[in-house]
């Protein structure tokens, strides 16, 4: 297996991936060679349908053997090591810890459009000041279960003020949650990053959990 490089930026233009425990759903990272990458969460839902999931996108640098990506939307940082044709979880999603994506094969394909959404952390956060102006008054806010048709599920525990994120059962995040207001503040313990959804009425307005670029709706269950 042969890596392409470009040297000059020190940059790979590869494609790696990782089997997760749901045999059906596998992991992969697209670089590119201007410096962006692309992850997501692919599942083979029948022989010839495939759904997929953005985990994160942004731009990555690459310093001697280490890979530091940062995610151009929620602003968090994950980090990777490069060994062989192997890269080492350091720093990532819960359930991509002390896991190890494989080489699969050179990148010869450009950016993707999604890099020309113009949506970020600042968007993000006036989009939520402007929330809590409209809604001064508290709402009611219920512990339990927050779904959505495309796989995304929520869980907030009363006990411990915890919380879990799965995607087609895949625990991809999880940590504490606490109250600020009509907004829900969840801090990811293996990011360590804060994400935030919106307390609605019998709905959690994603603004935005991991895997998330839409805003979603979460529906309390």
């Amino acid at each position: 297996m042969i890596m392409t490089f470009d040297f000059a930026q020190g940059q790979l233009s590869a494609i790696y991936t990782l089997k997760t425990k749901n045999k059906n759903v596998d992991c992969n990272i697209y670089f590119f060679k201007e410096g962006r990458y692309y992850m997501e969460l692919t599942e083979s839902a029948t022989s010839d349908i495939i759904e997929s999931l953005i985990l994160s996108y942004g731009k990555y640098i690459k310093k001697g053997n280490l890979i530091l990506f940062k995610d151009i939307v929620h602003d968090y940082e994950v980090e990777m090591l490069l060994d062989g044709n192997k890269l080492i979880v350091k720093r990532s999603f819960a359930f991509l810890m002390g896991n190890k994506f494989i080489y699969y094969s050179g990148n010869t394909e450009d950016e993707l459009g999604i890099f020309k959404n113009r949506l970020n952390s600042n968007i993000l956060h006036q989009e939520r000041l402007d929330y809590k102006k409209q809604n001064k008054n508290l709402l009611t806010f219920k512990y339990g279960i927050y779904e959505n048709k495309q796989g995304l599920k929520l869980v907030v525990f009363q006990s411990g003020k915890i919380y879990q994120l799965f995607y087609k059962e895949i625990l991809i995040s999880k940590g504490y949650w606490k109250r600020n207001g009509n907004e829900l503040d969840l801090f990811d313990t293996a990011l360590r990053h804060y994400f935030y959804a919106l307390i609605g009425d019998k709905i959690l307005i994603s603004k935005l959990l991991p895997g998330d670029y839409q805003s979603c709706l979460l529906n309390k269950k």
